[in-house]
């Protein structure tokens, strides 16, 4: 399960809400709360921004281990 999944689940929200909160689309909320290492290779830092401020954590948060190298 990836972070924003993980988060989504432990405040009891859907990706629904997740897109209302953070002004993006359904496809990339849902993107987000589906991918095991998102974000993905050019995701857009003010995506992450926005998908972290929704969620209530900082968007350093959302981006560690996800490095498949370490």
């Amino acid at each position: 399960m990836n972070k924003v999944r993980q988060i989504l689940t432990e405040k009891g929200m859907t990706v629904t809400q997740l897109m209302r909160k953070s002004g993006l689309s359904m496809g990339t909320c849902h993107t987000a709360a589906s991918l095991a290492d998102w974000p993905e290779p050019g995701t857009e830092w003010a995506t992450i921004q926005s998908i972290a401020k929704a969620l209530g954590v900082t968007p350093e948060y959302l981006i560690s281990g996800n490095n498949k190298e370490s």
